[in-house]
């Protein structure tokens, strides 16, 4: 015997959802001969389809032509099979409700309820954009993307004897030169077995949520992979200490910037090494130093090590707009140019204003000697026994804002976890420094004017 079984698609629609269905045919072979007569069976149940438009229906899924553009969306994915999740994003000034039908017959109804979401709240939605030199109109919703350093954590997580930056166990200075060269994610965290969210991402997600904005998250892995669906977003947003970054996340971003993608990176140290993927992106190779890695003559520009170094040869500064300082002196004071006038309005901050030991433990600076994008602005400057660390903005040709923060504390100042009593959670111990940083509603302010100048307004070829 054998058998053929057929399958409905299902598709979504801005006002329907569509179950599948299936039915399944049964195909005998002809009967050998000689062979018993066949068994007789009961009358057979209706197919499936025909039990489907038994069901009661509705005219409730008709639309209403008198409200066209009242509400509107798309879905993530043109088809979906049975039971698999569906992404909405919709634009709406108003609170909203959904009902899923199902179309067909069913005794001339023409659909049936198949459920009722609860209601959502109001979520208008930036322009459209057109695009390219194909003119393509391509709406970003769900703008934002944050970004969680999983690869910054990994370099550091010591768990079973080894980390990128030493060997447990050995002392000095054996144990920098028996350090791992490779690093897997089948492996646990360090105590307390969270990376290190809680020292760096935590304060950023809890305040972006806070303010209600609709951000999705990906990891350093995902970038590398092309899943985070970056071509989509209005706004990349990296947060804390996302040092260690493939050839391929950041030609992501590089690519994403080119077609008009925001980019904002909330933290210092951002970009610094360049390392590769094995195994499926599960082991992330980083010998630190070129001349110690196996490709160094074979494909010297996949070789590891940091991105300014003469083999590679790309210092991060291209993408940032600024580049990691290294320094004894690990903390600084954050002082603002109150420039661009649009970032800095309603913050508070005026002439001698000053956010005390903002900049740390790991902070960049801008470099005149190095490749930089043009037109590149100091938002923010310190002083330490080094230099001048900074925070930078510039507008790429495209029109994409590029913020760099330059500083790894800089998401202390806009949500708890920093110095908040009440998140007592276990720290990363390969953290040497925890700063007492309290919230600062002014760097809240400019965060968020930042935000809403990339998400609503085209940039200008120079920032006014």
């Amino acid at each position: 015997m054998s058998s053929l079984r057929t399958k409905a698609a299902c598709f979504a629609t801005l006002t329907a959802l569509v179950a599948c269905t299936s039915t399944t045919a049964v195909l005998h072979h002809p009967a050998a001969p000689h062979a018993k007569p066949p068994v007789a069976f009961a009358r057979p149940t209706p197919p499936t389809i025909a039990r489907e438009n038994d069901l009661a229906g509705t005219r409730d899924w008709r639309l209403d032509v008198k409200r066209p553009g009242s509400i509107d969306g798309y879905a993530w994915a043109s088809s979906v099979a049975a039971g698999d999740p569906l992404t909405l994003s919709v634009g709406s000034v108003h609170p909203f409700t959904g009902d899923v039908y199902r179309l067909g017959w069913y005794h001339g109804t023409g659909g049936r309820l198949i459920a009722k979401l609860p209601q959502f709240r109001a979520q208008p939605q930036p322009p459209c954009l057109i695009r390219g030199p194909r003119n393509t109109v391509t709406c970003g919703w769900r703008p934002t993307l944050v970004q969680v350093s999983v690869n910054t954590w990994q370099a550091y997580n010591s768990w079973g004897g080894a980390s990128l930056y030493k060997r447990i166990g050995v002392r000095f200075p054996h144990a920098t030169a028996d350090r791992s060269r490779a690093v897997t994610f089948d492996r646990p965290y360090e105590w307390p077995g969270a990376g290190q969210i809680f020292d760096f991402e935590y304060p950023l997600i809890y305040w972006l949520e806070s303010q209600g904005e609709d951000v999705a998250y990906g990891t350093d892995v995902d970038l590398d992979k092309g899943l985070d669906s970056l071509r989509r977003r209005r706004i990349f947003i990296a947060a804390g200490h996302d040092e260690y970054y493939s050839t391929n996340m950041r030609d992501g971003l590089t690519r994403a910037r080119a077609e008009g993608v925001n980019l904002m990176f909330l933290g210092g140290n951002d970009m610094f090494r360049h390392i590769r993927f094995e195994d499926g992106d599960r082991v992330e190779v980083m010998y630190k130093w070129a001349r110690e890695d196996p490709l160094a003559t074979t494909d010297p520009k996949m070789a590891t090590g940091d991105y300014r170094a003469a083999t590679l040869d790309d210092p991060e500064q291209a993408v940032l707009g600024e580049m990691h300082q290294a320094c004894p002196q690990r903390t600084a004071d954050w002082v603002p140019t109150r420039s661009p006038a649009w970032l800095f309005a309603r913050t508070g901050f005026t002439r001698g204003s000053v956010v005390r030991l903002l900049f740390g433990y790991e902070y960049d600076a801008f470099y005149p000697a190095f490749p930089a994008p043009d037109h590149v602005q100091l938002i923010a400057r310190g002083r330490t026994t080094c230099g001048f660390p900074s925070s930078t903005l510039y507008v790429a040709a495209s029109g994409a804002i590029v913020f760099d923060a330059g500083s790894i504390w800089f998401d202390c100042g806009l949500g708890p976890g920093c110095d908040d009593p009440w998140l007592r959670m276990p720290r990363d111990a390969e953290v040497p420094i925890h700063p007492s940083i309290s919230v600062d509603p002014r760097l809240r302010r400019l965060v968020d004017n930042l935000l809403n100048r990339m998400l609503v307004e085209r940039a200008r070829a120079h920032v006014a």
